[in-house]
């Protein structure tokens, strides 16, 4: 037998590939997919349903349904015979399979995908040429009747069941959103016991914080009122350091006049003493000038007398007269 496997999606149908298998027409019992169902978590455990139906249109509209599917015995795969009237005309077969529990409460159908039946050139089970063939397809067509009949009917329940399944599942949803929203509020009164202990110990502390700064405040007080006191003899000393500093101020100011004073009058003394010496100088140098000039008259008047031709002596205990008497001093520098 030929085994074709592959694997079909649960879910987002848009974006899954299409499946495309090709057989021969007239193909009886040697068909077989080996399909395995996948999902966003990957493949699926199909040990939930224990039933699945192969359902395909042939080309010529006919709808056909099989039950030759076989769980694999991990319930990861099912297995699913392909032939009979499946095969019976070459052309293009849509197919699906329907997966269903015991009681018929939970329906799954996977991914459409599709059998090309390509036409046989030999060893045809049934021909056009066989005085059964237009009375096996009007017996097909029967059986496609009922079995569309059958399908709308499936499909009804099927879709009753999935809006079932559906409103359970919102159910299920609501009523684990109410056990999350129940975790959430256990969750916070916990947090608001914790929150109401801690601003207990946060009041008790805050009482003795407050007690605390009570004490604090008034040693503040008494700090501000000794800061006030020794401001206010600060300001006392200050007004008296700032009454000592004018006097200061003043008593530099008058004797910054003073010395300016002293200053002048010590550099009118020195020009004066200089002035002074110079006179001094001059004076002792002119005076010295004059006994000199004295000095050299005295002596060239010595000079002169002493050339003078007359006596000057006593002769014979006689006075001499018409002498001239001169006395000389000499002048001493």
């Amino acid at each position: 037998k030929a085994v074709r496997r592959f694997r079909l999606p649960a879910v987002d149908y848009v974006n899954a590939p299409v499946i495309i298998i090709p057989v021969q027409e007239g193909d009886v019992n040697s068909r077989y997919f080996e399909i395995t169902l996948y999902d966003d978590h990957g493949d699926m455990d199909l040990s939930i349903y224990s039933k699945a139906m192969l359902s395909g249109t042939t080309p010529s509209g006919i709808v056909l349904t099989s039950s030759k599917c076989e769980f694999s015995e991990d319930k990861k795969t099912v297995i699913v015979q392909f032939s009979g009237g499946f095969t019976a005309r070459a052309g293009r077969v849509a197919c699906d399979i329907l997966f269903t529990n015991a009681d018929n409460t939970v329906a799954l159908t996977s991914q459409r995908f599709y059998v090309i039946v390509s036409e046989s050139q030999s060893g045809k089970v049934i021909t056009e040429n066989e005085e059964n063939y237009n009375e096996l397809l009007s017996l097909l067509k029967e059986v496609g009747d009922l079995e569309n009949n059958l399908s709308t009917a499936e499909n009804d329940r099927v879709k009753a069941e999935a809006a079932r399944v559906a409103a359970e599942k919102k159910r299920v949803s609501a009523e684990r959103a109410r056990a999350d929203a129940e975790d959430v509020r256990a969750t916070q009164e916990t947090t608001r016991q914790t929150n109401e202990e801690t601003r207990k110990t946060n009041e008790t502390n805050r009482g003795t914080a407050e007690s605390g700064r009570a004490t604090a405040e008034d040693g503040r007080i008494a700090a501000e009122t000794a800061r006030a006191t020794a401001e206010q003899n600060r300001a006392t000393a200050e007004t008296g350091r700032a009454n000592a500093e004018s006097t200061r101020e003043a008593n530099e100011t008058a004797r910054q006049t003073a010395e300016t004073q002293r200053a002048t009058a010590e550099s009118e003394r020195a020009t004066a003493e200089t002035q002074r010496e110079t006179d001094f100088q001059a004076a002792k140098e002119a005076c010295e000038d004059a006994t000199q000039d004295a000095n050299n008259a005295a002596q060239n008047v010595q000079d002169l007398l002493d050339a003078l031709p007359c006596p000057t002596n006593k002769v014979d205990g006689e006075v001499t007269t018409n002498l001239i008497a001169l006395n000389f001093v000499a002048l001493e520098g």
